[in-house]
């Protein structure tokens, strides 16, 4: 019996697996709204191939840590494998589990992970996703907004460690109903289609105030997907690059507001705009900058200067103020004032400012001297000094622009282009009135909203202006002043009206007040140097009459004396000004004529004679020196003091040798001699109690005959050698002393005869 055995040998093939063949397909690394740790991974087969994860276990890893091993399930062709960390009994992931492993730990940041193709890392490697540093690559977690967006792969796949290759979950496929999530647990993966971005942006209107609500329009918006929703289109206002609110909209046509209460004056924004399709966003589009002006009113011209001061005509200011609930940093919103000139029909550019603050309810002053010259009368700092501040007198007119680069932008007027509505220049008065603004400030083109100014403020002590610079332009019940009424003051305030500078001469005023207010202060302003200017030092404070007399409503007398006033052949102007604190008021516009002064001189002689004593010699010129005893009580300074002989020698003398003639002496000898029969005679002031010498003298007369005088410089009263004081103020005493050269003789030694000569002597006073 024959046997026949057959043998049937059967063999598989063995699939070898490479790199790309199976990738890390989607990753909900973040977890859900329920929880944390509700997370999932799924893997792509790339091939035609089947696992079967029982026969052929795969391996996950998490940086170089085994996260889990996958034994159970099977991996189709070109199929998905979901693994879950939770059971979906506590899971919103409503996608059926391929594999529930607690191992599945997915973390937020700094992390890769790595599948093989066997139960370890020796195993071939297959996918990576991610690359191990910083932030996820791609999904979106916002817990606070409710976002929890799966990390999905593109497809082709690509290399999983490049963020390019990776996308945020679009839909919500694979969830509970309701589920706020996005992700394809168990699906296809879906990249969302970005949407356009807008074609352009309107900005409305196209003045935009302070109070103005900005609108602003996006048009060409399109998105070529609906999914995972119809676009929205976002708007960002920015200020500064910087976004301050953001507002959106879905429907047609796309526009958002700009409410006020987000802008501020004077500064610069911008719109952007661009499209959301609930996953992607396209690119931003930027509106051109607008600019927010401020309202007619914030900030208006509050007080001008056009007038000048008493220092100068050219002491002009201009003050700002600022009405609105901002603060206004001219640094970032610089200001222009236009204003008329004397050849321009309309306003030009005169003042730039472009520092300084001007914070809500205060005032800013622009002036063309700083307060620490004497040109300027102000005694507060101004906030710009500009020497291009010049107000016309004649045509004044202003114009404040917050953005001067810009068509319109006129915030204020000042004017009308004719003469000032307000303010007042008195140059014979030195008063000068600043132009004020009514409050609230209304129309400044209307003259019913300026007056001339009714208070003092802000002025250095002694001036006259009267205005409030860097304060409220206060209104005010003004003081005013009227004559006495009594003998020698019914139509002036001076009595007496002629005097020396011995005499009191007494002014009186009578003040009054309709509201009772008790004066700050009533001064006579009198030019008491006669330079034809009332200084800071001529204002002199006058006391009340009466100190009982305090109702001011029926009139109070004040009064002040001088005395000792230089002498004048005409009267010095004098006026009157008074203030109750706020409002300076005046009395004698025009100035009135002062006192006519009339000069003293005393001359106090103690003696009209005196010896010389005779010199003898050989001959020669014969010096004397006579201390004559005269003290000049000085009462008023004289400029020249001027000496003549009245009477020459009038003793007579007896003489073998000599004969007396009424020129003098004379050598009969000599009388072809020049300097025969003639004196020389010089002068010198010295202490009262002072002694001269010959010396001293260096300004004798080579000339001085009867009745020839000679005047010597107040100054320099005989230019003493020895450099003694020649000046004396007045009330002062000094001595006059004279040096005398007789002409040419010889005495005999013992011949000592009286002489006698007469001198004059002349003051020459200075009268203004």
């Amino acid at each position: 019996m024959r046997i026949a055995i057959g043998i049937i040998i059967s063999a598989t093939a063995v699939f070898a697996w490479s790199f790309g063949d199976a990738v890390i397909n989607e990753l909900m690394w973040m977890g859900t709204s329920l929880s944390p740790y509700d997370e999932f991974l799924e893997i792509r087969n790339m091939t035609d191939e089947t696992v079967d994860f029982s026969e052929t276990p795969w391996s996950l890893y998490r940086e170089d840590e085994l996260m889990l091993v996958i034994e159970d399930g099977v991996l189709p062709p070109n199929g998905l494998f979901l693994i879950c960390r939770r059971e979906p009994s506590s899971s919103i992931i409503s996608a059926t589990p391929d594999v529930v492993s607690g191992g599945l730990v997915l973390t937020n940041s700094n992390t890769s992970y790595a599948l093989y193709a066997g139960p370890n890392d020796s195993s071939p490697i297959l996918d990576i996703a991610d690359d191990g540093e910083g932030y996820t690559m791609s999904g979106r977690y916002i817990p606070e907004h409710r976002v929890y967006w799966s990390m999905e792969r593109n497809d082709p796949p690509g290399d999983g460690s490049e963020p390019d290759n990776w996308h945020v979950a679009c839909l919500t496929i694979g969830f509970a109903p309701g589920a706020i999530e996005r992700g394809t647990p168990g699906s296809e993966n879906y990249k969302n289609i970005p949407p356009d971005s807008p074609e352009s942006l309107r900005i409305e209107p196209a003045y935009i105030a302070d109070d103005t609500v900005v609108a602003a329009t996006a048009f060409g918006v399109s998105d070529s997907d609906t999914i995972p929703g119809d676009p929205i289109v976002i708007f960002d206002w920015l200020l500064d690059d910087t976004v301050i609110v953001t507002t959106i909209d879905s429907i047609l046509p796309f526009t958002a507001e700009l409410p006020s209460s987000y802008t501020l004056p004077g500064r610069f924004y911008a719109a952007r705009t661009y499209v959301f399709d609930g996953t992607d966003s396209s690119d931003a589009f930027y509106s051109d900058s607008f600019f927010v002006h401020f309202e007619n009113g914030d900030v208006v011209f509050s007080e001008l200067a056009w007038a000048g001061s008493m220092r100068s005509r050219f002491d002009e200011w201009v003050e700002l103020r600022n009405y609105s609930d901002k603060t206004v940093d001219f640094s970032q919103t610089p200001f222009m004032v236009k204003a008329l000139t004397a050849t321009s029909p309309e306003p030009v550019d005169m003042l730039n400012i472009d520092s300084g603050i001007i914070a809500p309810n205060e005032f800013f002053i622009i002036s063309n001297f700083a307060e620490t010259e004497s040109t300027c009368a102000l005694n507060t700092i101004p906030d710009i000094i500009d020497e291009e501040v010049s107000l016309l007198n004649g045509r004044l007119l202003l114009r404040l622009f917050d953005n001067p680069s810009e068509i319109g932008g006129i915030i204020d007027i000042a004017g009308d282009g004719l003469a000032p509505f307000a303010g007042f220049d008195s140059p014979d008065d030195s008063a000068r009135y600043s132009m004020s603004r009514i409050d609230p400030p209304g129309d400044g083109s209307n003259s019913t909203n300026w007056f001339t100014s009714e208070i003092s403020r802000g002025f250095k002590p002694g001036s006259l202006e009267r205005g409030s610079p860097g304060s409220e332009n206060t209104r005010n019940n003004p003081p005013h002043l009227e004559w006495v009424g009594d003998e020698g003051y019914v139509s002036d305030g001076l009595e007496p009206e002629t005097g020396t500078k011995d005499t009191f001469f007494v002014w009186r005023v009578e003040y009054f007040d309709a509201d009772n207010d008790p004066p700050d202060y009533v001064n006579l302003l009198f030019d008491k140097n006669y330079d034809g200017v009332w200084d800071s030092t001529e204002g002199f404070s006058m006391a009340r009459e009466n100190p009982t007399d305090t109702d001011y409503t029926d009139g109070a007398v004040y009064r002040k004396w001088l005395h000792g006033l230089a002498p004048t052949s005409s009267g010095s102007p004098y006026s009157f000004r008074a203030s109750d604190g706020l409002t300076v008021c005046a009395l004698g516009i025009p100035p009135l004529p002062g006192p006519v002064v009339e000069p003293t001189i005393k001359l106090l002689i103690f003696g009209t004679s005196w010896r010389p004593d005779t010199v003898f010699g050989e001959p020669s010129i014969v010096t004397n020196l006579l201390q004559m005893p005269i003290l000049i009580h000085n009462g008023d300074v004289p400029i020249q003091v001027g000496l003549s002989i009245t009477e020459a020698d009038i003793y007579p003398h007896s003489s073998d040798t000599f004969s007396f003639s009424p020129g003098g002496w004379t050598f009969a000898e000599r009388l072809d001699t020049s300097g025969i029969n003639l004196y020389k005679l010089s002068a010198l002031i010295i202490p009262a109690h002072g002694e001269a010498f010959p010396g001293d003298f260096n300004d004798l007369s080579e000339d001085l005959l009867t009745s020839e005088i000679k005047w010597f410089d107040g100054d320099t009263l005989g230019r003493p050698a020895d450099g003694l004081s020649a000046n004396f103020p007045p009330g002062d005493r000094r001595r006059l002393a004279f040096r005398l050269d007789l002409p040419e003789a010889v005495y005999g030694f013992y011949s000592r005869w009286e002489h006698r000569i007469t001198v004059r002597i002349y003051m020459r006073m200075p009268l203004p």
